[in-house]
């Protein structure tokens, strides 16, 4: 079933307040970085050929970007009566219910040489095992429900590839903020009726929260919960993953609030604002929140389905920041696997990878051709010639990047009827 919308922002707004991604209000509260340092939980080593890998979405994205997220954290509770203090000391309901998010392993962003070398490659004909997920979330445990025994549900569901999709136009006919005139996405049901996931058929885990999960922290705060899975998935499948928090306690309805009870954030990465993911074609990978007006309103637009964090960066100015989840999953090759690798025909083809690659100053670009005519044309996320080179006989391109904005760019090797691309970030 196909579903077009809008990127208009109507969709996002509820009343007068604003509840897209925005992380000031009423998300919640960017978190101190002195408290958070930059976190990598599993990361593996270059050239480690194991049949097993970590994936996570959020860090990915981020590193492609530059490395520029900051953390934040957001409250997920199961209705908007629990109340919550957010920025500038504002008291408002909870307003994120579930959050979502398709994996797809198999997509270019994951297997980046530049990135991931050595590591598993998972192409669409391969089967594999979705052996464990690590939430990293901020448990806390309030003074009213000592004895509470909160729950963790993860609702996991394996489906073909590509799934059912949902298609978002902007209001205009290049969404200027993603580069492309439609994006297309994994339509990531919802069902209003019984508040629930609505990929059937899934596999629930249900995980208990207690004082002992509170105090099992890192040396930041920071609770990393173990899920372990073990899903078969096969060729042509990806998964999706629902993550809601069940209290195990009641509150008074729009008179308590989560600093006496216990309490559940999401940890997410934000972009800050004007920052702007590469929008690719085919891959599937996204972070989904289900806010209030979903949940509440069943004549919304988007009732039906969770929302994916594309679906707040078509709109005309660049107030939402970007935002993905930081959620670990851990996959192992069954058949058909291999390693990320760069070709061994690269440089022949005329490109090599630039570096250094994220860069803040001189980028350079070793380039092979004899070609008298060849050049090197640099573009940013939208394709606009940002440069132009010629006469690279010498071997490299040298590129001044002080004067370009921070973010995502390409450079191609144009020779006769032959071209090559890569890409660069910017970072400041």
């Amino acid at each position: 079933m196909k579903k077009i919308y809008m990127f208009v922002l109507a969709v996002l707004i509820t009343g007068t307040a604003v509840i897209g991604q925005n992380l000031t209000f009423p998300a919640g509260k960017i978190l101190d970085q002195k408290q958070i340092s930059k976190i990598k939980l599993h990361q593996s080593p270059s050239n480690a050929k194991s049949d097993s890998r970590w994936y996570c979405y959020g860090e990915t994205m981020d590193l492609l970007l530059g490395g520029i997220a900051e953390f934040a954290g957001n409250y997920i509770f199961p209705d908007s009566t629990m109340q919550v203090v957010y920025s500038g000391g504002v008291l408002a309901g909870t307003w994120i219910h579930k959050i979502a998010e398709v994996v797809d392993p198999s997509a270019e962003l994951f297997n980046d040489a530049t990135l991931y070398p050595g590591e598993l490659y998972l192409p669409k004909t391969s089967s594999y095992t979705l052996d464990s997920i690590q939430f990293c979330t901020f448990y806390m445990r309030g003074h009213k429900t000592p004895t509470a025994v909160d729950t963790l549900l993860v609702e996991v569901a394996v489906a073909d590839y590509p799934g059912a999709f949902a298609y978002f136009a902007p209001s205009s006919p290049v969404c200027a903020n993603l580069g492309t005139d439609t994006v297309k996405m994994v339509d990531l049901a919802y069902t209003q009726a019984t508040n629930s996931f609505g990929m059937n058929p899934h596999t629930d885990f249900k995980i208990p929260l207690t004082a002992a999960t509170a105090v099992d922290t890192l040396d930041n705060g920071l609770n990393v919960i173990s899920i372990e899975t073990n899903l078969s998935i096969g060729a042509g499948q990806h998964f999706y993953v629902s993550y809601s928090f069940i209290p195990g306690y009641t509150w008074t309805p729009n008179a308590d609030s989560m600093a006496a009870h216990n309490s559940l954030r999401m940890l997410s990465l934000n972009e800050g604002p004007g920052n702007f993911p590469t929008y690719t074609k085919n891959d599937w990978n996204v972070s989904d929140i289900l806010p209030q007006d979903v949940r509440y309103d069943a004549a919304g637009g988007w009732n039906g389905s969770y929302i994916p964090s594309f679906a707040y960066m078509g709109g005309a100015t660049n107030s939402y920041d970007y935002i993905h989840h930081y959620i670990f999953y851990k996959c192992t090759g069954v058949s058909g696997y291999d390693f990320v690798s760069v070709p061994e025909n690269e440089t022949e083809n005329g490109l090599s990878n630039a570096y250094p690659n994220p860069v803040q100053g001189s980028l350079i670009i070793p380039v092979k051709t004899n070609d008298p005519n060849a050049v090197v044309i640099i573009t940013d996320m939208l394709g606009q010639e940002i440069m132009k080179f010629s006469n690279i006989s010498n071997g490299q391109v040298i590129v001044n990047t002080s004067e370009l904005n921070a973010g995502l760019y390409f450079y191609t090797l144009q020779s006769g009827k032959n071209t090559s691309t890569k890409k660069f970030t910017v970072v400041k």
